[in-house]
């Protein structure tokens, strides 16, 4: 549901005003009601416009210090594969080459009036949110109708329709985890111009990675 098409919030806490939700209302419940038309026939718009920033990025080794800080680890374990560090420069920060400043967007237009015996309120709403992954992405788009009728003094009726329809690309398990584990003497583009992954390069074997 999109929020600009509340109208308000009510919370029930007491045993007398759950009793009609059964063993539903056990925990408490939760009533949102969504806004209705009135009067004359009204336009309105609401957008917003925001971004998301990742905060407190780990400082990693370059790729030369990589190399350095690989050939102790090998001298000290008694092995005999070293890599020459002179060969390496600063190499690939996986994490400034997979993260991005993300953009947010929310719209939400609404139709709403009515007379002493019917009102209708219609809203279309859309929502687009990036990822600071810059794989990842978020889309939704909402819709709501609602009418309501007074048949006579004692009786009123109406009804409620709401629709949504949402779609992501959702970050890879462990993405995490392979941005902080690979080395950043690896490319991002292969000799071949494929694209190369974090998770690609995590798994690979340093003594195999070139400048």
């Amino acid at each position: 549901m999109n929020s600009a098409d509340i109208d308000n919030i009510s919370i029930l806490k007491d045993a007398s005003s759950e009793a009609i939700y059964g063993v539903r209302g056990a925990n408490g419940v939760v009533l949102i009601t969504t806004k209705k038309g009135k009067g004359r026939t009204s336009v309105s718009y609401n957008g917003s416009v925001g971004w998301q920033v990742a905060n407190h990025i780990p400082k990693m080794a370059d790729a030369h210090e990589y190399s350095i800080l690989f050939n102790e680890l090998t001298r000290a374990t008694g092995g005999s594969n070293f890599l020459d560090s002179t060969q390496f420069g600063t190499g690939t920060n996986w994490f400034n080459n997979s993260l991005r400043n993300a953009i947010i967007t929310n719209h939400q237009i609404s139709v709403n009036g009515g007379s002493e015996k019917s009102t209708y309120n219609l809203s279309l709403g859309y929502l687009d949110q990036q990822g600071i992954l810059k794989t990842n992405k978020y889309q939704r788009y909402t819709a709501n109708f609602s009418n309501d009728i007074q048949i006579s003094s004692h009786v009123k009726t109406g009804y409620n329709i709401i629709g949504t329809y949402s779609k992501s690309n959702d970050v890879p398990v462990g993405i995490w985890r392979d941005l902080y584990t690979a080395p950043p003497s690896f490319p991002s583009i292969s000799p071949t111009a494929a694209m190369v992954t974090p998770a690609i390069t995590a798994s690979a074997s340093p003594s195999t990675i070139r400048r």
